[in-house]
């Protein structure tokens, strides 16, 4: 039996599943339960990591942005059991805590996990509140030194010697010294950001012991229970599905199988699809003559744009002459060393194929450490209905999978064809060569080519349908109109709206910051003051706006309510040097919230002014497309990515 077919029937064989329920995990889970302390448990932690769910901390090889032709060792902050956008919405995560906690406390009590004479009630609150802090933890990236190369290189011992805990024993866990031949105590790994992990180990310190083996224990369970038994299945079915989604019943388990198959075996299961789908010679002829049509076109419309300068046309040119177009399928060669250290797969021991299959993978990474990077790699199988571009290696992939109805037909006309599949080319090509394009060269290094000239004529175009966008609304379920707070008001009632909006905003970061003094924040006198002065600085703002605008009385008197709350929070708790030093920067945040809102109201009474757009740091990877800024909704009813 084939390496697909085994893995397949093995997933598809639930008796088997359910007979041995959460076994593979208990020896993993003793060994959190019995760390003696912080340096011990997160030596466990990493060494589960080498199949299981990274912590805290991820570590992974990558491009060097500097030299992309070799990887060196990434380190970053590890992905959290929800995407970003729920964490930092407080409405759309409060309309979620219940569920996650039942979600966190099911699963944990499904293991049987349980700390001897442990102070919490409940599991699943740790794990949430664990999360909560850790998804602040990323915005302290903005606090990072200036740099000019987006990431800060450390030799691994000053990385270790910094961030004893959240790099030094996690990555002693995974035995990356033993396993990379090319990683040394000298060796420079790259940080994504300084601060996280600063106030990360910070963290760490203050957590309880059992609050961390807790959430060490969630990471472990969460990344291993869609491979387990019935009982997790449902639960994470009735949480990522049905509570998120909001579908009525669950996935077919053939299609369950098929995407764990794209997912653990990525190029086997690309090569048995393009071989079943049969006509693949001929369809990937006609996509690469549209390929090499668009690039043409693209390459004209270079040459003869007004606004470019000439040294940026040249790099423009260069960089599209240098792409690489990957389609259809990777070279045979990605098969054997998919294959390697997979010999032979169990065709009714689904979880020990998953550790398997996973501990190969993570000997692979390791050796990749410090190698050269493999351009002839894939980031998807050839399966997958999707594409992307990679900035790294100024590649474009285009698997079998996008090649078929509705979006491509050979047989279709060719206005059909540039129609369809012909605008997810352009648009995968243009990655290359927009404003996070701009930071890599032809060769795929981190290396900025655009002219202040071509920066500043960009922007002019790219601001041409910010404003036109920006102009559009749409209605909630109540008839309310939607609309983005830049915009431009088309009347009074809409400007007052849009103001009323903004200090519902603040109200609710105000209550926030109430909250975390009275319950975890001790201030001293001279914070209480600066608290207290920011207060009445944001009510005269709110003069200020009702005086040009309107606004209706009661929404600014009920600002002074929270100069109250402040004072009161501060009564109540007791002084604290500890800190002293998060509080302030939670004031100091605020107060530039209140500052910028200033600036805002000020642009909208003069002239209607947008506010400036946020500014976050380009990806060094693959070409997961993020927005640079949101923009406010008033009353929003969000949709938020879910990840499974």
């Amino acid at each position: 039996m084939s390496l697909v077919g085994a893995l397949f029937a093995s997933c598809m064989d639930m008796d088997a599943r359910n007979a041995i329920g959460a076994n593979p995990l208990q020896d993993g889970l003793e060994s959190i339960i019995n760390a003696k302390d912080k340096q011990e448990l997160f030596r466990v932690a990493g060494r589960l990591a080498r199949t299981g769910a990274d912590f805290i901390t991820s570590l992974s090889p990558d491009s060097n942005l500097q030299n992309s032709s070799v990887n060196v060792l990434w380190v970053s902050h590890a992905d959290l059991m929800l995407n970003d956008e729920y964490y930092e919405n407080p409405q759309v995560l409060q309309n979620l805590e219940e569920y996650l906690v039942t979600y966190a406390s099911t699963i944990l009590n499904l293991t049987g996990f349980g700390l001897e004479g442990s102070e919490y009630d409940n599991y699943g609150d740790v794990v949430l509140g664990v999360e909560k802090q850790l998804i602040e933890l990323q915005s302290y990236s903005s606090l990072d030194p200036v740099s000019a190369d987006v990431c800060y290189l450390l030799s691994y011992q000053e990385a270790t010697e910094n961030y004893p805990l959240v790099f030094g024993a996690y990555a002693e866990g995974m035995q990356l010294l033993d396993d990379a031949p090319a990683l040394t105590e000298d060796t420079d790994v790259a940080l994504l950001s300084i601060a996280y992990f600063e106030k990360a180990e910070e963290l760490v310190m203050l957590l309880s012991l059992d609050a961390l083996k807790t959430y060490v224990a969630f990471a472990y369970i969460n990344g291993f229970a869609k491979y387990l038994s019935e009982p997790f299945l449902t639960a994470r079915y009735e949480f990522f599905r049905a509570t998120i989604l909001g579908t009525d019943s669950p996935r077919r388990m053939e299609t369950v199988c098929a995407a764990h198959l794209a997912d653990l075996l990525p190029v086997h299961t690309g090569v048995q699809y393009v071989a079943q789908r049969g006509g693949m010679k001929e369809t990937g002829e006609v996509f690469i003559t549209m390929v090499e049509e668009i690039l043409d076109t693209m390459i004209t419309n270079i040459e003869t744009l007004d606004w470019l300068d000439e040294l940026t046309r040249a790099n423009v040119l260069k960089k599209l002459n240098a792409l690489e177009i990957m389609y259809v399928q990777p070279d045979a060669e990605q098969l054997d060393k998919e294959a390697e250290g997979l010999a032979k797969l169990d065709s009714t021991a689904f979880f020990a194929n998953v550790e398997l299959i996973k501990m190969a993978r993570f000997v692979a990474l390791a050796w990749a450490i410090g190698g050269d990077v493999d351009r002839d790699e894939w980031g998807m199988s050839s399966a997958s209905v999707n594409a992307y571009y990679t900035p790294y290696t100024n590649q474009v992939v285009f698997p079998a999978g996008l090649m078929q109805q509705p979006f491509f037909d050979a047989s279709n006309e060719a206005a059909q064809i540039f129609g369809s599949l012909g605008v997810v080319v352009g648009h995968e090509i243009s990655h290359g060569f927009d404003n996070t394009g701009a930071n890599f060269d032809a060769n795929g290094n981190w290396n900025a080519w655009w002219t202040e000239a071509t920066v500043l004529e960009f922007g002019k175009r790219a601001q041409c349908l910010v404003d036109q966008y920006s102009g559009f609304y749409t209605e909630a379920e109540d008839g309310e109109q939607l609309v983005p707070v830049d915009a431009e008001p088309t009347d009074a009632s809409t400007r007052r709206r849009q103001l009323v909006g903004l200090f519902d905003r603040f109200r609710s970061d105000y209550t926030q910051l109430s909250v975390k003094l009275r319950e975890s924040l001790r201030l001293q006198h001279r914070l209480m003051d600066k608290c207290l002065q920011m207060k009445n600085e944001l009510v005269v703002c709110a003069i200020k706006i009702k005086t040009t605008e309107q606004v209706q009385a009661d929404e600014i008197k009920s600002l002074s309510f929270y100069r109250d709350e402040c004072e009161y929070a501060w009564k109540q708790s007791a002084l604290s040097q500890a800190r002293e030093r998060d509080a302030m920067r939670i004031i100091d945040d605020l107060r530039a919230k209140m500052e910028d809102l200033q600036l805002q109201v000020k642009a909208l009474v003069a002239s209607g002014a947008s506010a400036p757009m946020m500014r976050r740091r380009p990806q060094s990877e693959g070409s997961n497309e993020r927005m640079l800024a949101t923009p406010v909704l008033l009353s929003p009813k969000m949709q938020v990515p879910w990840r499974d």
